[in-house]
């Protein structure tokens, strides 16, 4: 969000000059004083809500059809953003790498990275806290059907 790229792949010098220049970042110094003050942001969760729902944006490989990321790239980035927040991420993770082995899924599109952020706020991280009020999208529910926190 600091640079508002286009992808995460590859930021240009025109995103970096201004990311730069919104933190005053003409110095090694001043990049280091920086990071704290970008972190304290992120602390706020509604600033972290903003970099969360950005980054499923700019991770697309395919910028035509702006509706997915393949399934590796998703399950690195919710590691690097929610990896602490989140206890039930391996399973999760795995329950996408399983239907991806069994082509039953190629994809996380952006209604199941949205949602999947709700479904951690509202659960606060722990899946047993989860409720079954009939809102989540089918590969979320199939996922707490099957960790059996759904009935």
């Amino acid at each position: 969000m600091l640079f508002r790229s286009q992808s995460l792949q590859q930021i240009t010098l025109e995103e970096f000059l201004k990311g730069a220049e919104v933190i005053g970042g003409d110095s090694v110094e001043k990049w280091q004083q920086a990071v704290p003050v970008i972190r304290k942001q992120l602390a706020d969760s509604s600033q972290f809500k903003k970099m969360y729902l950005y980054i499923f944006n700019a991770a697309q490989e395919n910028k035509i059809s702006l509706k997915n990321v393949a399934i590796d790239d998703a399950c690195a980035y919710w590691q690097l953003l929610l990896g602490s927040k989140c206890n039930y991420l391996p399973k999760w993770s795995a329950f996408l790498q399983a239907k991806k082995a069994a082509k039953q899924l190629n994809v996380v599109t952006k209604d199941t990275w949205d949602m999947f952020y709700e479904l951690l706020e509202s659960n606060k991280g722990d899946l047993s806290k989860s409720e079954d009020d009939g809102t989540w999208p089918t590969l979320i529910d199939d996922f707490c059907r099957q960790e059996k926190v759904f009935q």
